[in-house]
């Protein structure tokens, strides 16, 4: 398929590098040089947005929220009723897409996460009323390379905004704190790094398999009276849990927040 990609920061060139090899891309972005397509000569640069349109079937638009008036400005005059444009801007709904673009082309939203240049990402897609079975088949198709695709009632694409969308920086930070405490207990960070990597992998996969509750795997690890309860009080104790559903909770409202038309 001819994709366009409208806005080339970390997503941007993310999804680039993995739908590459399946299809032909097309990108430009409104603050060059995109340096790292001196890796990738098969990626045509455009001069501007109207040169992306001219080359794609469907056009991703990844830009920042304030900078959606300028992008429709323009996009919309160059934009076919054949085009699919899916925006990939937090906090904008499809109401307000169409606000600014029209109705003449198919638009659709999504909310990935930066995993999906590694073919482990995230991606909710808001239901559409109007997207034809077939297009959406064709849609979860053209995206699986890049990871899980959820397609969602609209009102609960800020929610995967959070969850999926801000959850990795979370994580990477849970996994440096128990890095920080591999260090104090006297590994060094290489060691404590491939320890804690590991560590997490095979909790995963321990949940993926045995498809229990979190809880009562942690019970099975749990031994009376023994080292794992005793950290568990602490994580307890020192508010753990729910400082980690207040950290998404704050993400989940300031996704509602960031709307630039209100």
């Amino acid at each position: 398929m001819k994709i366009g990609i409208i806005g080339c920061g970390n997503m941007g060139r993310s999804m680039a590098k993995r739908l590459l090899s399946s299809h032909h891309l097309s990108v430009y972005d409104h603050y060059p040089p995109m340096s790292f397509l001196k890796e990738y000569p098969e990626i045509r640069s455009c001069q501007d947005p109207q040169e992306v349109t001219a080359n794609s079937e469907l056009i991703f638009l990844i830009v920042k929220p304030k900078d959606l008036q300028r992008s429709a400005e323009q996009l919309k005059p160059h934009l076919k009723s054949q085009h699919i444009l899916i925006s990939v801007l937090a906090g904008v709904s499809l109401s307000q897409l169409n606000q600014v673009f029209g109705d003449k082309q198919l638009i659709l939203r999504m909310m990935p996460n930066l995993a999906v240049e590694y073919g482990q990402g995230v991606m909710g897609l808001a239901e559409h009323p109007s997207l034809p079975t077939d297009v959406k088949e064709q849609i979860t198709q053209l995206l699986s390379p890049l990871g899980l695709v959820i397609w969602l009632p609209e009102e609960k694409m800020d929610a995967i905004s959070s969850l999926a969308g801000s959850g990795p920086a979370f994580i990477l930070m849970m996994i440096e704190a128990m890095v920080d405490a591999g260090i104090i207990m006297g590994f060094t960070s290489g060691e404590a790094m491939k320890i804690v990597m590991q560590t997490m992998q095979g909790a995963l996969q321990m949940l993926e398999h045995t498809k229990k509750h979190p809880g009562e795997l942690r019970w099975q690890v749990s031994s009376p009276a023994g080292m794992t309860i005793a950290g568990t009080q602490v994580m307890e104790s020192e508010g753990v849990r729910s400082g980690i559903m207040n950290t998404f909770i704050a993400a989940y409202q300031r996704a509602k927040e960031l709307s630039p038309l209100k």
